[in-house]
């Protein structure tokens, strides 16, 4: 059996925890890049009727909001 003392533990435990925690931001960031969600603003949409914003990158000119159903031209 290993022995620590605490002030070992807790800063072995605190290592730990900031590691894991800058793995999965890398992990996440990698991962959104790779999937190409664009935030550029031609992409971002803004319905009229029930105000929802929304990111529309497939469309140009027309949209249809996610949330009403409503069709939006730029």
């Amino acid at each position: 059996m290993i022995k620590l003392d605490i002030s070992t533990f807790v800063s072995l435990h605190i290592f730990i925890s900031v590691i894991t925690i800058l793995v999965f931001w890398i992990f996440f960031e990698i991962r959104t890049y790779i999937n190409g969600i664009n935030t550029d603003d031609k992409h971002i949409w803004r319905c009229n009727i029930c105000s929802n914003i929304y990111i529309d990158s497939l469309s140009d000119d027309i949209s249809r909001c996610p949330n009403c159903g409503s069709y939006i031209k730029k």
